[in-house]
């Protein structure tokens, strides 16, 4: 252990990356919020101009894109984010952006090539109320253009520029809100407009991310054949990954569409789309967190700073779930007509899922840094199967709360089975003992605040902001959550602040 200045230029260390780490995260999260919001807003908005049968189409249109991004781009850029720290020239990097960016614009184009074929001869109309003209064709074309912005943002994600990856999301935040309002508030187009919305908003912002990538990559760089191999060797197992993903994610609600009704699944479109605001914390800390581990990792390998920054990581998602599980029905009950009310039960549960999938993203690190992903497509299967078998046993009898609990399962067996593969292929030595215990103290925090004073009051709200502001702290500090160095740090900060408010 070190000692002495080598203990203060350490602890200095680490002060300096959670700095970072929230600053970054913190910028990302407003971002993603500003984007998800602006999706939010649009989803409860059309709560007064569509059927909720129209949100089913949407809940299966949405899932369709969530797959076909990885799929036509086979995860190459998944790549980039690794492949980075393995390139230690600005020249070898310009290469790796080429490389890529070649292979964007062929290998997707032929993808969707190959999809509309299909579509055209009657082989993807396989939901009756979604047929693939219109509905699947704008959500495949809405794929297509995602592909591209994925290589930028990636870029900047590793040199820590937030901002910048700020700026492309609020962008497209913006332009999906202007183009929706227009398509679908002006003209009436309904849902066609939405997805129209999309793809517009998708294919402007393909355009820019083109035009950003070759600034990046400046002149005269060629693409590499042999870089291309060793990235398709790392990324190709992420495209069944992405799949089983997929699965994983949405199986509740294909399932749902062949035993419940159109308004039944609305609603529950509604409320996992309020539920998983959670998500844009989780990959905010995610694309804020998994440089400075990875750069950590190059360095130093498993060590203490690390394995206390996955702790603020975890502790960060868990408090951004609390938070949605305690006030996210909220937004739907105030906000949405009466027939969306039965959809406020499923956020909480979303959100403890969100917790499940954060930590899998966090001892999934280990994985990404060993760059063996030959097995990671088959335990993402494995905890999809889980989840489709859950949905299949009890959706029938129980319905879209069965679904909601099922995600959650899912996510939390993802978690289990590639936190294993992980400890045997880069082993991390997690906190995992302060993981449960502040687990434990926000489900208290959660039911301290449910218990009492359900519904929506200033009661219930004041006795929830003293939970969360006080109490939650507190009964941390009464279980011993905090380490010796965080008490000391924690201690001196109230005594600066002290002496300055007394100067």
């Amino acid at each position: 252990m070190p000692t002495g200045a080598s203990a203060e230029a350490e602890e200095k260390t680490l002060l300096a990356q959670v700095r970072a780490m929230a600053l970054d995260s913190g910028v990302y999260f407003v971002a993603d919020a500003a984007a998800r919001a602006v999706g939010l807003v649009l989803v409860l908005a059309y709560t007064r101009l569509l059927a909720p049968s129209d949100y089913g189409i949407l809940a299966v249109t949405s899932s369709v894109t969530q797959l076909l991004v990885p799929v036509l781009g086979l995860s190459i850029v998944a790549s980039v984010t690794r492949f980075y720290f393995e390139e230690t020239s600005d020249e070898a990097r310009r290469r790796l952006y080429m490389t890529t960016l070649v292979f964007l614009l062929v290998v997707p184009t032929v993808g969707l090539i190959v999809v509309e074929a299909l579509g055209q001869a009657g082989l993807l109309n396989e939901f009756n109320a979604v047929p693939y003209d219109p509905y699947l064709r704008l959500a495949v074309l809405a794929a297509y253009f995602s592909v591209f912005i994925d290589l930028p943002v990636a870029v900047y994600i590793v040199r820590h520029q937030a901002h910048r990856v700020a700026v492309l999301t609020v962008t497209n935040a913006v332009l999906l809100l202007g183009s929706s309002l227009f398509l679908v508030v002006g003209l009436d187009k309904g849902v066609r407009g939405i997805l129209l919305a999309g793809v517009l908003s998708s294919a402007t912002m393909a355009i820019v991310a083109i035009v950003l990538s070759i600034r990046m990559i400046g002149p005269r760089v060629r693409p590499s054949r042999q870089l291309i191999g060793a990235m398709l060797i790392f990324s190709l197992p992420l495209v069944p990954h992405a799949a089983a993903q997929w699965v994983l994610q949405i199986s509740d609600r294909l399932i749902l569409s062949h035993y419940v009704d159109g308004d039944q699944l609305g609603l529950y479109y509604v409320g996992y789309s309020v539920g998983s605001v959670a998500t844009f914390l989780v990959f905010a800390m995610t694309k804020a967190m998994s440089p400075i581990i990875t750069s950590e990792l190059k360095a130093k390998g498993d060590s203490i700073r690390v394995r206390r920054l996955g702790t603020y990581w975890f502790g960060a998602i868990v408090v951004g779930c609390l938070l949605v599980a305690i006030y996210g029905a909220d937004v739907i009950k105030i906000f949405a007509p009466n027939k969306f009310l039965d959809a406020a039960v499923i956020v909480p549960i979303i959100a403890l899922g969100t917790v499940a999938y954060g930590v899998y993203t966090i001892v999934s690190s280990a994985l990404w840094y060993s760059m063996r992903t030959g097995w990671i497509p088959l335990l993402t299967a494995a905890a999809a199967a889980v989840n489709v078998g859950l949905n299949l046993l009890f959706i029938p009898r129980f319905g879209i709360k069965a679904a909601a609990w099922n995600t959650a399962a899912g996510f939390a067996t993802l978690a289990l089975l590639q936190g294993l593969l992980a400890a045997r292929r880069y082993r991390i030595r997690w906190e995992y003992r302060r993981w449960a215990v502040l687990s434990a103290v926000a489900l208290g925090a959660y039911f301290a605040i449910q218990l009492p004073a359900p519904g929506i009051s200033v009661q219930r709200y004041l006795l929830s902001a003293f939970v969360v502001l006080v109490a939650f702290p507190g009964a941390l500090t009464l279980v011993g959550f905090w380490s010796k160095e965080e008490r000391q740090w924690l201690r001196g900060r109230v005594l600066r602040r002290a002496r300055a408010t007394g100067a």
